[in-house]
């Protein structure tokens, strides 16, 4: 009789469980519908990147650029340029946007096919401007295929690689990371009303990390995951800044998209492999993991792109220099 009581109790649990996880889909996916949709709509009107909502690739210029430079960052840093003043771009796919004002540190094109001069991203996918405009200065790009870009473009670009987000860890160290949970899964911004995430969530302790948040609460839920698979380049570049496991995955939807930007980052670490994961709604815990657990080469020294940073206070320099190790 015990065990009958105990079996159905365990199986009760489960359910709960079950129904658990399928409400939080539902919730996550109504919510990060509207902002997925909203950032759609910003991008076919043909709104410069820092219209969309802040996602976590763009809230990170902001944040570094403070703590590097010891100043207040501008409105829209790195996509406009305030009376002709000097403007500079750092994290993200942005290059497309610089102009003759824009002093470039980290930035990466989106597409290998990009052009600088573009005024909203509706010139930039389509890449319908045909412009000598060039930047007033690049001090380091993301990855070698932005180089060679740059290069072919007519404009001198020093071999200085690496995304700024992999900083973070000497800008920020989360006082717990104590692992609550097994997986972490980034869905890019433009992949959150994607449904190939559902069955991923039914896993025991799955976290879904919204790319919608302030970078010191993206990586205090990101450090606590003993495992990150991302739809989001910054899911990824943040997982490797601090040592966790991860592997870039791909609704199967959305396989029209371009692989550039992350090839651009992973030839800068020279991280293998370079595949993309694609899931579906029937992907499990269990199929991914062994991918996963591939270890990564990541074959990047920072000191370059720390003593390349043009805006960055000659105090913080020196201290950053100290606490980095290669």
């Amino acid at each position: 009789m015990n065990e009958i009581i105990i079996k159905t109790l365990h199986n009760t649990v489960a359910k709960l469980n079950r129904y658990k996880h399928e409400a939080m889909v539902k919730i996550i996916s109504s919510k990060s519908s509207w902002e997925s949709e909203k950032s759609y709509f910003l991008k076919q009107a043909g709104s410069p990147g820092f219209f969309r909502p802040p996602n976590i690739g763009d809230a990170l210029s902001s944040y570094i650029y403070e703590r590097l430079s010891a100043h207040k960052a501008p409105p829209a840093l790195g996509m406009v340029n305030p009376a002709g003043l000097p403007n500079y771009m750092t994290v993200g796919s942005i290059l497309q946007f610089a102009d003759e004002h824009t002093i470039v540190w980290g930035s990466g094109f989106n597409t290998e096919r990009s052009i600088f001069g573009c005024k909203n991203w509706k010139e930039a996918d389509e890449a319908i401007i045909r412009t000598t405009v060039k930047p007033r200065k690049i001090c380091a790009v993301r990855g070698p295929l932005t180089r060679k870009r740059v290069m072919k473009l007519g404009v001198e670009c020093p071999n200085v690689l690496g995304d700024p987000g992999l900083l973070m860890p000497l800008l920020y160290r989360p006082l717990n990371q104590e692992k609550k949970n097994f997986l972490g899964i980034i869905p890019h911004f433009s992949h959150l009303n994607s449904r190939c995430f559902e069955n991923l969530l039914l896993g025991n302790k799955v976290k879904i990390i919204s790319v919608y948040q302030h970078p010191e609460r993206f990586i205090d839920e990101l450090v606590r995951c003993e495992f990150i698979i991302s739809s989001s380049l910054h899911g990824l570049i943040l997982a490797d800044a601090y040592n966790i496991p991860s592997l870039w995955i791909r609704p199967s939807e959305h396989l029209h998209n371009t692989k550039f930007k992350y090839l651009d980052y992973l030839e800068s670490i020279e991280s293998e492999p370079k595949e993309v994961t694609v899931i579906n709604s029937q992907t499990t815990v269990r199929d991914i993991m062994p991918r996963i657990q591939i270890t990564k080469n990541k074959k990047i020294n920072l000191v370059p792109l720390i003593e390349a940073c043009p805006f960055i206070d000659k105090d913080k320099l020196t201290n950053l220099l100290l606490q980095y190790q290669p």
